[in-house]
């Protein structure tokens, strides 16, 4: 983060764009002229199904630089050029004379995901962006002093209809400032459950606002018209939010650089950050790293190192112990879900964002211990009996993008789960 408050990465989250940009670069590659890098990089971000958001596309556009509209190519060329820009700026990509080269620096980074994979890869990409910028540093110490208890924080959001309001309800301006007041009082209650932080929350500008942008009329009897519906629940969760993290929460910075920053801190396992943790509506961040100067243990990775400290992942091993951590934790989410449901099986994407919060480990530190776990279950080595299955994969729906990562169990993507317990275990 710079020291002015500006934030240096632009309108996009994958770490997946830098090995692009630098693999443009390919032996079998003779033109590096800009517009022939941008044309690769493309084609690169379509095969590998990148997005302009934080969510992975689902779909390829065939005949890609046909069919997307002058839009979408100026959207993806803005895309490029904040991957490039910030790659020179780390020193990976030389740029003279409208051409373009991979330096030392790039060549060896590329090798690296070749030869060692991607999370090596990642792990020095951190170390340029630390070096340029303290963001991760800065992002820590943040959650850590909002919320000293665990560094969660809770951004709460829920819809008049989550509310009991449904849309046909909201008639008047009264309305709409009841829905609003509803609202205030339900992000409070969240905040103190997840944050443990009593909070008075005011909307007098958001009323100020939405009667500026005439999206609402200050007679409190006046009419309510049904077509600004979607803009004032947007102008709320806008408005909540960047409350919160200003006012509350005290942070420094813009909500765009605290997003981008986030989602990338959760690639690298720094954080984790989900919109959908059962039972509530928000976004929920929580990290799963500590910044010390004293030496932490085998379970956690030290990823970055400070003048003043040194910044450690948790990333516990999968053995023994911490395998009978995660069974009990597994099995707790399992039916605390299964409580309230009418189905054996169970959605598994909700059971690992509790388990994740708990244990405070990245979705792939699941997906390592439950793949770990399925293996002594059809090796009939626990005591619980674990069944996995898909009710329907992301590619069979109508969605375009994916909003949440699977989870990869025996080389296969799972995302229903039942468990059965004998009597003796978990008393």
């Amino acid at each position: 983060m710079n020291s002015d408050g500006s934030n240096p990465a632009k309108k996009f989250y994958f770490l997946d764009y830098f090995y692009i940009i630098l693999s443009v670069f390919s032996g079998q590659y003779e033109e590096n002229s800009l517009e022939a890098i941008k044309q690769r990089f493309m084609q690169l971000k379509d095969k590998m199904k990148l997005g302009e958001s934080k969510y992975k596309k689902l779909t390829i556009d065939e005949g890609m630089s046909l069919a997307l509209t002058k839009t979408q190519i100026d959207r993806i060329t803005y895309t490029f050029k904040q991957v490039l820009g910030e790659a020179i700026e780390y020193g990976l990509i030389d740029y003279n004379d409208d051409f373009l080269t991979l330096t030392q620096e790039g060549q060896t980074l590329l090798s690296l995901r070749d030869s060692k994979g991607e999370e090596e890869f990642n792990d020095a990409l951190l170390q340029k962006m630390e070096t340029s910028y303290s963001a991760f540093y800065y992002l820590v110490n943040f959650l850590y002093a909002a919320n000293p208890n665990d560094g969660c924080l809770f951004f709460p959001h829920y819809s008049p209809r989550l509310l009991d309001m449904p849309k046909s309800s909201l008639k008047t301006t009264r309305d709409v400032r009841s829905y609003i007041f509803k609202l205030m009082k339900k992000i409070e209650q969240d905040v103190w459950e997840f944050s443990k932080q009593r909070i008075h929350l005011c909307a007098d500008k958001l009323h100020e606002e939405l009667y500026k942008s005439q999206l609402l009329l200050p007679d409190d009897n006046a009419p309510f018209n049904s077509s600004n519906y979607n803009s004032v629940i947007r102008r709320c969760k806008d408005y909540f939010e960047i409350y919160l993290l200003k006012n509350i929460y005290k942070y420094n910075f813009s909500w765009s650089a605290f997003e981008i920053w986030s989602y990338r801190a959760k690639q690298l396992g720094i954080v984790h950050v989900t919109e959908f943790y059962p039972s509530f509506s928000g976004k929920l961040i929580f990290p799963l790293s500590i910044r010390t100067s004293e030496k932490k243990g085998k379970d956690f990775k030290q990823i970055c190192t400070y003048d003043d400290s040194v910044l450690y992942i948790h990333s516990p091993e999968v053995e023994p112990g911490n395998i009978e951590v995660f069974s009990k934790y597994l099995v707790d989410a399992y039916f605390k879900i299964k409580r309230t449901a009418k189905t054996y099986f169970i959605n598994l994407l909700a059971i690992r964002e509790i388990v994740c919060y708990n244990m405070k480990i990245s979705e792939k530190t699941f997906e390592s211990f439950l793949n770990h776990m399925y293996r002594l279950n059809l090796q009939s080595k626990l005591q619980i009996k674990i069944a996995l299955e898909v009710d329907k994969l992301p590619e069979e729906t109508k969605a375009m993008y994916l909003t949440r990562e699977p989870v990869m169990i025996a080389g296969k993507y799972r995302n229903i789960i039942a468990i059965d317990i004998s009597k003796e275990h978990y008393k």
